[in-house]
């Protein structure tokens, strides 16, 4: 009996399953009942349900490995990573199938920084445009709350703007200046090439404001940068680590002591210092990979215009139709044609004696192209 049920499953793309099912003697409910029972047992899968099986296997995998923080972008990227080529719905509907979901960071609450008395004197040096193309030109840092059951602990972090790399961190119970001195000692100790000269860009509290600080900058030969006042985005590039750190880490887990959560978080440095997390774009920089010097323009970064290679057979686009026709109308000027000795033609043999134009120089390259 299953020899014709196993006919029937590999010819049901050509018959219908009923006329088969007369044909060989059976009953269709006893050939659908024999394909529920192959799909529960895992030796006998169809090929299909191989394979979301497998997909599944290493959808859960990812899952736990990130300890239960991605969702299904990151995890699509992931796959993607390791050469499986699958959609992000085809990832979103096996996490959902098996009731599996990353974790979303809360929603935004903005923190009064309080201002010092010298953030008049100190200039915006980066005005958002982190990366300079080269390591080590530009280190970003900021100081955050993370509460505990006994009190509130206080993290400041060096980050690199080129290469995303979080350099140093110190933790204290207390939020003053020498806690931002501690972190800016580990990095200049962890970045013994440094430059001489590096741009450290901050918010205006008074941490960073003060004489101290001040002091001390200029003992490591830093240049302080400091954003506006109240606004976060002026140092969104450290901001975007804590929202991390919080939503995967801290927020899941009850701290009762500060020596506690300064223990877990010394533990969970590792991955906050590597960002081992995947990246779900090509364009998005991978902190792995630092960008080469010549690569990035001085200003922003980017690939330079000039240095962007050009592809064979790429068509030429003209700035505007007058253009065109004008350069058309020149060429005729050069080659004699037009001019008065030149005898009375008809629209029919003007059209004949047309040169014939360029298409492909005329046609824009079609958007993704």
């Amino acid at each position: 009996m299953s020899e014709k049920y196993t006919l029937m499953q590999a010819e049901k793309a050509r018959y219908p399953i009923a006329r088969m099912a007369r044909l060989l003697k059976v009953s269709t409910s006893g050939y659908y009942a024999w394909v529920a029972a192959q799909q529960r047992d895992g030796d006998h899968l169809l090929p299909s349900l191989r394979a979301r099986r497998r997909l599944d296997e290493a959808v859960r995998r990812i899952w736990v490995d990130s300890r239960s923080t991605y969702g299904y972008l990151r995890v699509c990227a992931q796959l993607r990573r390791e050469g499986v080529v699958v959609d992000r719905k085809t990832v979103a509907a096996s996490m959902r199938r098996q009731g599996l979901a990353g974790i979303s960071p809360r929603r935004f609450r903005p923190v009064t920084t309080i201002p010092g008395t010298r953030t008049h004197s100190i200039p915006d040096r980066v005005k958002r445009h982190w990366d300079t193309g080269q390591v080590d030109r530009v280190w970003v840092t900021d100081i955050t709350y993370l509460r505990t059951r006994a009190g509130w602990v206080y993290l400041c972090a060096i980050k690199d703007a080129c290469s995303r790399k979080v350099i140093a961190t110190a933790m204290s119970t207390t939020m003053t200046t020498d806690l931002v001195e501690e972190a800016l000692r580990r990095a200049r100790i962890l970045r013994p090439n440094a430059p001489r000269k590096v741009i450290i860009h901050s918010d205006r509290g008074t941490q960073f404001t003060s004489e101290q600080m001040y002091e001390y900058c200029r003992e490591l030969h830093l240049d302080q940068s400091m954003g506006r006042t109240g606004v976060c985005w002026d140092n969104a590039m450290i901001e975007s680590q804590w929202s991390v750190l919080k939503a995967e880490f801290y927020d899941r887990y009850e701290w009762d002591t500060p020596q506690q959560a300064i223990q877990g978080v010394e533990e969970w440095d590792l991955r906050l210092l590597q960002h081992e997390a995947p990246q779900l774009s090509d364009r998005l920089p991978d902190p792995s990979r630092v960008r080469s010097p010549t690569r990035g323009s001085p200003d922003t970064g980017r690939l330079n215009q000039s240095n962007r290679p050009k592809l064979a057979g790429n068509p030429t686009k003209t700035s505007s139709r007058k253009t065109r026709k004008s350069s058309w109308r020149g060429s005729r000027a050069t080659t004699g044609e037009g001019t008065s000795d030149r005898p009375a033609t008809t629209p029919e043999t003007a059209a004949a004696e047309r040169p014939a134009i360029d298409t492909t120089a005329c046609t824009r390259p079609r958007r993704g192209s």
